[in-house]
């Protein structure tokens, strides 16, 4: 399986934080199929079109709340400092990804997308801050719920740390299937300013959970 590289997001999380998603809607039936168009326009144009967060709803609130992954739950309790450290590796892992994407197929992602930059947030004022040593810490206890996957073969290494949307875009086409299509619907928007491919898959129900 080949796993494209994606424009650096906040939504990269751990297996085991999609699980708890997974399991969090499947309660919600409702929310699943509202949320699913929006989740699928998100995977497919996040190439050629930076757009605010799928799950946030009418009101700009967190649909996922809840079970909203480690990223959302950690966002506002860095430093400036960190902020300004992740930024600069966000920076280059898009410059990279904008390489990849020109040698491979001809695509030339938009400065809007590549250069997008999650403001530092300033709205909320936490009593502590959380350094990187302690944010690693977090993340290697997730990683250690994730290993139990993959020594089991459940979870393919080159899928650990994928983002969000792209597991929930898997639910519903093969990776490699997936894969091709957002190049081709990509492709199109960037020639054609709008996609047919696209305006019909969201057409699509959402699968059952």
């Amino acid at each position: 399986m080949d796993v494209q590289p994606v424009v650096v997001s906040p939504y990269q999380l751990f297996f085991i934080e999609y699980i708890n998603i997974m399991n969090h809607l499947k309660k919600d039936k409702h929310l699943f199929d509202k949320l699913w168009p929006k989740l699928m326009d998100f995977y497919f144009t996040e190439l050629t079109e930076k757009k605010g967060c799928p799950f946030l709803d009418e009101n700009d609130r967190c649909s996922i709340y809840a079970v909203r992954p480690l990223p959302c739950r950690l966002f506002g309790f860095s430093s400036y400092d960190v902020y300004e450290s992740n930024l600069r590796a966000v920076e280059k892992g898009n410059r990279d990804v904008k390489k990849y994407y020109k040698i491979a197929f001809g695509i030339v992602l938009p400065d809007a997308v590549v250069e997008y930059k999650v403001p530092f947030c300033t709205d909320f004022i936490p009593e502590r801050t959380i350094d990187t040593e302690e944010r690693l810490d977090l993340s290697d206890i997730l990683f250690g719920l994730d290993s139990r996957f993959l020594m089991s073969g459940v979870l393919d290494p080159e899928m650990i740390n994928m983002t969000l949307i792209h597991w929930f875009a898997f639910m519903a086409y093969d990776e490699d299937d997936a894969g091709d299509l957002r190049i081709q619907i990509s492709q199109e928007i960037l020639e054609n300013g709008s996609s047919k491919t696209l305006r019909k898959l969201l057409k699509d129900n959402a699968p059952k959970i």
